[in-house]
This record gives structure tokens, C-alpha cells and sequence, in this order.
């Protein structure tokens, strides 16, 4: 009997339904009296009633989560893809910086050296910074390289200035770390945002000067997109002071437009657009740090923000010039470029 009934179940010999809910109720009048081969095929019926039920909720219960795998998949294959990308247009866009120490901030005058003009009070004491090699990106991160990584539920098109290969801008720290992260889950590399010791080593690049092309900011058209003659004419209020002479930018201008690099090949490091750091912002450099890593104590609430760009008063195009934010608030003027840690 019971082969015959397994023999039925395999092949769907069963009822259901109307005709099964009649079943059972014959079942439950008669009881024994029915035969047993009958009474084991309501059973049965019953049996396989409960398995669909069971099979029905659990595909039910299941679907939104299968739902959320197949959406979960699909988008870590698009970021992957974006990432694998990317990294292959930059094979040549990293700039190898090489091990060495320098001197920290700008003077105040306390140490017999002249003040530097335009100096900000948080920007000492000068201190000596050994930092080890790393890798940084030779132009700050593009929109076109922001929106292949940001997919959705990220936000993929934030900035102001729209462009393929304008500087990502209007974005917080936050997100700047997100795109960090992907970067190196899908990449190849280790990605990060620089320390500070580490950006103001590159934005030197071997010079003492309040810029890496001497102190006269009338110069630095060549070098830099910064509040100039262009802005000038397009926004006269903007900033209390312009630079007398012109880039041909009056917003953000394309990563490496046609200027000229830093000595180290660098290029936007004090204009364009300000960088996000790693660094928990101090007011002083007193207990930072000294092997060009990240400062983590003081407030983490607030984080460094480097560098010049196209709109900033012009005292802040230096390579000393430091500043902070909050890291959900964005600007127009705020971008980041990465470095990338070297592997023995």
C-alpha cells in the first residue's frame, strides 16, 4: 500500500482543491469504515496540498530577497566594470613620490626667518616630516571617472560644473571615502586620500616657496585655474581680490587643461579644486604626526581640506594653506584626488 501510494505521489495522483476539501470530509464521516487505500490517497492528497503551501509562501518570503541579490549582483558587475576601467586609462596617471623629508607650514617670523606673506595662524610651527613613497594621481578625479564608480544608490552626478573631464566637485568627504573604497575592493590598488604631510611633501615638490612657482601669485595663471581676470569678469564679487592675469577659466577648468604641472608633474595641486585629506583637522601642528601619516586625534569631526582653486581668496593658493569642513558638507570648490599605497 504504501509503495502504491508513494508510486501515486511521485507521478501527482493526488487531489486538491474543492474536489480534496470533499475528500476530507468523507473522510471525517466515515472514517475507517473507508477503504484504507483510499483513506492513505487523501492523506497523500494532503500531504502534497501541504508542500504547495509551504513551496507558494516560501517563494513568496524569498522573491523580494532574490530580488535584492540579482540588484546587489548586477550593480557590484557594473561597479567592477567601471573600476577595471578606470584603472586601465590610468596606467600612466600616477606619479611615483618618492621617500624624503621637508619642512612642515609656514613660518610665523618666530624662528628668524621672515612670516610668510598671507600665512594663516593654524599653519605652524614649522616642523620637520619624513614621508615614506607612495603614489599620488597626477590630476584630481573627474566627474567621468565619479559617475562610472557612483552608480546608484550613490549619487553619480553631484557637481556644479558639469564635464567628462572637469574635477568632481560639490561632494563631501563621505563620498569621497565611499569612492575610495570601491576603488580598491574592485581595483587593483590600495586607494586613499592622501595625509596632509603627504599632499603639502607633493604640492611642494622639492620648493620652499609659498608656491611651487615662487611667491608671486600674478604667475600662477600659467600653473593654476585661481580667481583670476576670468572669474573677475563673470562674478566681480566674488572675491575681494584677483589675480592680474588670466587662465581662460572663469569656473572649473578640464583635470591638466594646458597649464604646466608642479616640478614633480603634478598638476591642479593649488587651484581647480580644493582636495579632501584623510586627516582629522588641528589647529596646530604641535603632536602631529612626523612620519607623513594621518593625523586620527583632535577633531574627526572636522576634516583638512588642501589647496587652493577657482573661486578661493588668493592668500589660500599656497602650499602651506590649510583648512576644514564638516565631512557631509559639500561646495563647488571641494574635490580630492587619490594616492595609492605601495606594496613591498
Amino acid at each position: 500500500m504504501a509503495a502504491a501510494r508513494t508510486r501515486r505521489e511521485k507521478r501527482g495522483r493526488v487531489i486538491v482543491g474543492l474536489v480534496l476539501a470533499e475528500a476530507r470530509a468523507l473522510l471525517a464521516r466515515w472514517g475507517t469504515e473507508l477503504p484504507a487505500e483510499i483513506r492513505e490517497f487523501v492523506s497523500a492528497s494532503r500531504r502534497a496540498a501541504r508542500w504547495r503551501r509551504f513551496r507558494l509562501w516560501g517563494m513568496v518570503a524569498l522573491a523580494p530577497v532574490a530580488v535584492a541579490l540579482i540588484v546587489v549582483i548586477v550593480w557590484a558587475g557594473m561597479v567592477w566594470w567601471g573600476v577595471r576601467q578606470i584603472e586601465a586609462e590610468w596606467k600612466q596617471e600616477f606619479v611615483p613620490v618618492k621617500a624624503g623629508c621637508f619642512d612642515m607650514g609656514s613660518s610665523d617670523g618666530s624662528n628668524g626667518t621672515p612670516a610668510e606673506p598671507g600665512r594663516y595662524a593654524n599653519e605652524g610651527p614649522v616642523h620637520k616630516v619624513c614621508v615614506k613613497p607612495f603614489d599620488l594621481a597626477k590630476f584630481e578625479v573627474t566627474q567621468g571617472e565619479w559617475r562610472r564608480v557612483m552608480i546608484f544608490p550613490n549619487t553619480p552626478d553631484p557637481s556644479q560644473f558639469k564635464g567628462e573631464n572637469l574635477p568632481v566637485e560639490n561632494l563631501n568627504w563621505n563620498e569621497a571615502q565611499r569612492f575610495v573604497w570601491l576603488m580598491s575592493l574592485f581595483g587593483h590598488g590600495h586607494y586613499r586620500l592622501p595625509s596632509e604631510a603627504e599632499w603639502e611633501y607633493a604640492a611642494r615638490a622639492g620648493t620652499t616657496t609659498s608656491r611651487y612657482w615662487g611667491n608671486n601669485i600674478d604667475d600662477g595663471c600659467a600653473y593654476e585655474n585661481i580667481a583670476d581676470q576670468s572669474v573677475k569678469k563673470v562674478a566681480p564679487g566674488i572675491v575681494p581680490v584677483f589675480a592680474n592675469c588670466d587662465d581662460g577659466h572663469p569656473w572649473t577648468a578640464p583635470v591638466g587643461w594646458s597649464n604646466k604641472p608642479n616640478p614633480w608633474g603634478l598638476y591642479d595641486m593649488l587651484g581647480n579644486v580644493a582636495n579632501w585629506i584623510e586627516d582629522c583637522y588641528v589647529e596646530s601642528y604641535s603632536g602631529t604626526p612626523t612620519d607623513g601619516s594621518p593625523n586620527t586625534s583632535g577633531d574627526c569631526e572636522s576634516r583638512v581640506v588642501r589647496g587652493g582653486s577657482w573661486v578661493n581668496n588668493l592668500r589660500s593658493v599656497r602650499a602651506a594653506n590649510r583648512y576644514f569642513n564638516d565631512p557631509i558638507n559639500r561646495n563647488s570648490f571641494f574635490g580630492f584626488r587619490l594616492a595609492r599605497t605601495i606594496t613591498p
